[in-house]
Order: C-alpha cells, then sequence, then structure tokens
C-alpha cells in the first residue's frame, strides 16, 4: 500500500493482517536523537528532555501516523488492489529492536507467567528426579514415593514458593511436571490429557498459551511402569523415560555430534564423552579417553559404589547398559532397547545399533588394505585382516604352546584341552578320543 505524505512525497506500507500494540514498543523521536549525540560531542550530555539512547539496541528509521487511515472503503471493491494511495500526515521517529539479552528475558517471563497459571489452577506441580529419588521443586526434599511428593507439595508450598523457584532459574527454562491429577481448582472438572487441560484454562479466561507448552515435560508418576504422554511407549524405570523424552523436547543440541536433550543438565553430562584425551586412575594404572569412563570406572571398581538398581531384584549395576542387558537376559524385559527397523536386531546402547547400520545395512568401508586393496568398516577390522599379511601369532596356548593370529581360533583350540583324555596305561594326555585310540595302538599294542 502507497500512502502520500504531507510533503508529497511516498510512504510504501505493507497492511498486516493483524494489528500491532505500539505500546510495548520503545521508540524515540528523531530529532531528540540528534539532540543526544549532538550534545554528547560537546561533552555534555546532561540536557533536560533529550531520551537517551539505551545501549546494544539497533534504531529503524520509521514514519507514526498522526491519524488513524480508515481502511473500510478500499474493503468494498471488488476487485483485489496490489496498490492504492491515501493522504496522510506523519511523525519522523526510529523503533528500537531490542538486544538479544532482552529478548531471552521477556520470552522466559512469558515462559514463567504460562507455567504459574497452569500451576496455580490445576493440580500440575514441578517436580526433579535425580539418583533414582523425586525431589521436591522448592525445598528439594527427597521422596522415594511420588504420592509423598505431591502431597508435600501440595500442603507445604503455594504458588508463592513456585514463583520464587521459577526467577532462580535463569538458564535450565525446562520443568519436568507430574500429570497424573489433571484436574481443574476452578471448577473441578478432570481433563483426559495436558493439551485439555490448557484448552479448559482459556476458557475458564485464564492467560494461559498452548504453544509455551514445549518447556513444561510431562510425567504421570503413578503406576509400576512409566508410559511417554506423547508416544505412548512403556518404561520400567522413569531415568529410561526422561532420556526418551529427548526424542520429543529437543531443547538442548550437541553441537557434536547431533543428539538432543530435553535439559541442560543432561546436555553437559553428555558432553563430557566427547572431551578426549587421557585421563588415568589414581587407584591403578588404566587411563580413559574421558572424564565420564574414569569416574564409572572408580565408582563400581574402587568404590563399590553400583548407583544403578533392578527395578524387579536386588541386583546393582555401574551403568545403565549393565542394567538394561540385565534385564534382557534375566527378566526378558526388552523396555529400553533400540531396535533395527531393517532386520529387527536390537541393541542395548543405541551407538551400537547405529554401528549396526552403518556397517550392514549401508555397507560403509572406509578403511583399504594397503596390501590388498580390501576394504573395511572400521580400524578394528582392517587390523584383524592384517595379520593375514604379517603372519603374525600373538594368542599362545598356555597347555600345549601352540599359537593363533586370533583370539577366537585359540577359544577353539582350547576346548580340546577341556575333552582331552588321558592314557590309562601310562598316563598321557591325548586330544580327544582318536587321538587316544592311535597312541593306544602304537605305543601299547592295544587295538
Amino acid at each position: 500500500m502507497t500512502i502520500k505524505d504531507d510533503d508529497g512525497s511516498d510512504i510504501v506500507l505493507t497492511v498486516l493482517k493483524t494489528p500491532i500494540c505500539l505500546d510495548s514498543l520503545k521508540w524515540e523521536y528523531e530529532e531528540d536523537t540528534k539532540r543526544y549525540h549532538q550534545k554528547k560531542s560537546d561533552g555534555n550530555i546532561s540536557v533536560d528532555n533529550v531520551t537517551k539512547p539505551l545501549p546494544n539496541a539497533s534504531f529503524t528509521s520509521v514514519s507514526f501516523l498522526k491519524e488513524p487511515i480508515a481502511l473500510d472503503e478500499w474493503n468494498k471493491v471488488a476487485e483485489p488492489l496490489s496498490q492504492i494511495t491515501f493522504n496522510v500526515k506523519t511523525v519522523q521517529g526510529s523503533y528500537m529492536r531490542p538486544s538479544r539479552k532482552k529478548a531471552n528475558a521477556m520470552e522466559f517471563q512469558a515462559w514463567k507467567r504460562n507455567a504459574l497459571v497452569i500451576f496455580e489452577n490445576s493440580f500440575v506441580y514441578p517436580f526433579v528426579h535425580s539418583g533414582n529419588q523425586y525431589k521436591c521443586f522448592v525445598c528439594a526434599k527427597l521422596f522415594l514415593d511420588p504420592n509423598a511428593l505431591k502431597e508435600h507439595t501440595t500442603k507445604e508450598h503455594n504458588i508463592k514458593d513456585l514463583q520464587k523457584e521459577l526467577n532462580n532459574r535463569i538458564r535450565d527454562k525446562n520443568l519436568k511436571i507430574d500429570i497424573t491429577d489433571l484436574q481443574c481448582r476452578v471448577c473441578l472438572e478432570r481433563l483426559p490429557n495436558f493439551e485439555a487441560l490448557i484448552v479448559h484454562l482459556k476458557e475458564h479466561g485464564k492467560n494461559v498459551h498452548l504453544e509455551l507448552k514445549d518447556n513444561l515435560i510431562p510425567f504421570k508418576l503413578a503406576g509400576d511402569t512409566f508410559e511417554c504422554q506423547v508416544c505412548g511407549e512403556s518404561f520400567l524405570k522413569l531415568r529410561l523415560l526422561i532420556i526418551h523424552m529427548s526424542k520429543h523436547f529437543n531443547n538442548f543440541n550437541c553441537e557434536v555430534c547431533g543428539s538432543v536433550f530435553i535439559s541442560l543438565n543432561l546436555l553437559k553430562r553428555h558432553q563430557q564423552t566427547h572431551v578426549s584425551g587421557n585421563f588415568p586412575c589414581d587407584k591403578c594404572d588404566k587411563v580413559f579417553s574421558n572424564s565420564a569412563k574414569r569416574t564409572l570406572h572408580m565408582r563400581g571398581v574402587h568404590l563399590k559404589q553400583l548407583p544403578r538398581r533392578c527395578p524387579i531384584c536386588p541386583e546393582r549395576f555401574n551403568s545403565n547398559y549393565q542394567r538394561t542387558k540385565h534385564l534382557r537376559i534375566v527378566h526378558n524385559q526388552t523396555s529400553g532397547l533400540y531396535k533395527c527397523e531393517t532386520c529387527g536386531r536390537e541393541y542395548d546402547l543405541k551407538y551400537h545399533l547405529l554401528i549396526h547400520i552403518r556397517s550392514v545395512h549401508l555397507q560403509e568401508r572406509n578403511q583399504e588394505c594397503s596390501i590388498c586393496n580390501s576394504r573395511f568398516f572400521s580400524k578394528y577390522c582392517l587390523s584383524r585382516h592384517m595379520v593375514i599379511h604379517t603372519g603374525e601369532k600373538n594368542f599362545k596356548c598356555n597347555v600345549c604352546g601352540k599359537a593363533y593370529a586370533r583370539r577366537k581360533n585359540l577359544r577353539e583350540h582350547h576346548r580340546v584341552h577341556e575333552m582331552a583324555q588321558n592314557c590309562s596305561v601310562c598316563g598321557q594326555n591325548c586330544e580327544g578320543q582318536a587321538s587316544l585310540v592311535a597312541h593306544m595302538n602304537s605305543a601299547h599294542g592295544v587295538l
């Protein structure tokens, strides 16, 4: 749309589908800005009625209408017009674009208000999960039973306590919330899901926004298993579900490998796996590639601290991988396994699944033998192949002294000694029944 200024110049405008409230925009007259910079160059900026530009702000020149334009006559035109001209009077000014820091602060305030409205008008409440225990969001008191946590939160703390704690959360603005009891506090109606609760609160006139719910990670803490509130997949442990929720809430992204996480804490713990170097153990001579592996080694081997417990039996483990493997083998529980969509094979770790897909289905062969030009998936596979050319036999039998190029061949050879039989006449050790018969025939003349 083109409008005519009072000096006859054309001003091209874009008509908005929805209006913008200018009361929330910070702006200043262009003349005041010029006066400020002029006084600053003179060494004196203490001038009355001069608006000082805010730091770290970007200004854009704009024109403000002295009087509104009535578009009613334009809307009555039968055929749509690409251009229309109005005669108007304008005032020159400048619009200040807020800094990134201020934009983040405004976003945080909107998220906080949205969460507080939900907590105040429903029985949904935030919680913290740490060390296989539930922790109160406000006072950090630990609970083993989620029902006890809920009773404590609703009776001991109010909305002001939650607001104070939310103000302390500067960087990680994601909250785990228990939506087991989706009941409206206003009319006591029960809702089928979290989205329906937000829509219902809007019907009561509450200032809540559905598009801001990505910072609220929903969980149902009642029951023996934990079900994902997005896709319905069930897990035996809440921690496994929390890791799974990263698929649906990609709030934090690893710049190294692209993995996504629902919280800043999980991202930081993951980033330790990418810190490569030499991390020696203080108790033994083992050296690890990152601090996370060394910590697991110290806890499990030297301190005998096994933090992961089987939810079915008293067995304890040093890592989630060991516990998941135990659940699959001992208790026949497949929850948390990573399944190949092509062939159906299941793996305890996502890393193992990715290796399987790349090596078997994608047929990646990036390592080449410099002697015969055969190609292999990894350096390890290439090193196993190289013994064909070098003739090295580093795996030696401690019984008979025979040497083999691969550990697998040595293990197969050990079975021969396990099945060995002794001669009843002289006591000589024979490798199997056939060797015993030959010995008896040649040495003792017994057929």
